[in-house]
């Protein structure tokens, strides 16, 4: 028995040798061109990219002056002066009085420095300077009085009217009259928030 035992552990300890140069073999064997971690993530992260990456979505577009018409071509300008929109200031070309002969004026207050000015392209009749409401929800305009009011608005004549934006949100101003078809239209007139330029709001008046 005595002699038997050692028998046993040379055979247990060639039996383990053998297993573990069969483990190297097979280790030595196996494919070693798998990436790496680090590999594997920048390969993947183009298309994770373009995946992922967001639609572009277009900005909506700011009035500008040119849009600052109605279907009837009457346009509201600002006026240049020594205080506001000279062509080295504004980003809107500004209306020159000087060149007009003659046109109408309507000063709210002299406190009010800044004015706009209607022109039209073709005469409208009942031309008139108002002042608006708007409705508890914003979406109307309700008319409180007229301020001003031009038996006909003709491209020679234009009307000039002290004006200032009451805030980014209120509309306080509009004006209406009759056009070729014996409809009178009217007008909220505003200045957009981003950029100041003047733009027309059509509503329907009860």
């Amino acid at each position: 028995m005595k002699k038997i035992l050692p028998l046993l552990l040379v055979l247990l300890l060639l039996i383990g040798t053998l297993a573990a140069c069969t483990g190297t073999s097979e280790s030595e064997n196996m494919p070693t061109n798998y990436p790496s971690p680090t590999e594997t993530s920048a390969e993947l992260t183009p298309e994770l990219e373009e995946t992922l990456e967001p639609e572009e979505i277009s900005s909506p577009s700011v009035p500008s002056v040119s849009e600052g018409v109605t279907t009837a071509n009457v346009r509201v300008y600002y006026v240049a002066d020594e205080n506001f929109n000279q062509p080295s200031l504004s980003p809107h070309e500004p209306i020159d009085l000087g060149d007009a002969d003659f046109y109408h004026e309507f000063i709210e207050s002299e406190e009010i420095p800044q004015r706009i000015v209607f022109k039209t392209d073709t005469p409208v009749e009942d031309f008139r300077f108002l002042a608006l409401k708007m409705t508890e929800d914003g979406s109307d305009f309700i008319v409180e009085s007229t301020l001003y009011q031009l038996d006909e608005l003709t491209p020679k004549e234009p009307f000039v009217v002290s004006w200032w934006v009451l805030s980014t949100a209120q509309i306080h101003r509009g004006i209406s009259f009759v056009d070729e078809d014996g409809v009178t239209r009217y007008f909220a007139f505003h200045a957009s928030g981003e950029d100041g330029a003047l733009f027309f709001i059509e509503f329907e008046q009860a």
